[in-house]
């Protein structure tokens, strides 16, 4: 089950923007000549919360933030909660992403590129094993999932990202969920 952004605590939703702010700085100066020194310390962060499943170090752990949800009160740890992860998950794969819409930052992430395309299969669990530029990361939020093909979506609708990006819609196939399949069925027909 998942939560919606503004329902999270305060401090993963700071952790959210931060991702968001870095994305769009780095947006912001790709056509200077100082793009690269400014994109690659964010492109490998956002790599780092894909290869971690959700933090920027294996085993980051922050201090437990109350969280309050609909009659129930949980504890949730800003970094460990799957929840807030997935929503990091999210973040960091949608940063990529827009970052992979500007040719010199593209080549960067293109080493990283099957991390970023398994985003949209479906697993029962996060699994993640390199070995040696092979990663299998596979997200069981269907809602990561979605949003990440939606935007997708829209980028290579655009035309605005390189044209290897088609190949992750194919992915979606042995997605479990039909909408899913649909969403990429009806995109590939236009």
């Amino acid at each position: 089950r998942s939560i919606p952004e503004d329902e999270l605590p305060s401090l993963a939703r700071a952790q959210i923007l931060c991702l968001k702010l870095f994305r769009h700085r780095c947006l912001k100066f790709s056509n200077s000549e100082s793009a690269m020194d400014v994109a690659k310390p964010v492109i490998k962060l956002l790599i780092a919360v894909l290869e971690n499943g959700g933090s920027p170090k294996p085993g980051m752990e922050l201090k437990y933030v109350l969280l309050s949800l609909r009659d129930m009160s949980q504890s949730w740890s800003s970094s460990s909660s799957p929840i807030v992860k997935s929503h990091l998950r999210l973040q960091a794969a949608t940063s990529l992403l827009w970052l992979s819409t500007v040719k010199a930052y593209a080549e960067e992430i293109s080493p990283k590129f099957n991390l970023l395309a398994f985003t949209t299969q479906a697993s029962g669990k996060h699994v993640y094993s390199q070995v040696r530029n092979s990663f299998d990361i596979q997200d069981s939020y269907f809602d990561v999932r979605t949003r990440f093909l939606s935007k997708l979506i829209i980028l290579l609708h655009a035309r605005k990202l390189p044209p290897k990006y088609n190949l992750i819609l194919f992915l979606t196939v042995h997605d479990p969920v039909e909408d899913v399949k649909q969403k990429v069925w009806t995109f590939a027909s236009i």
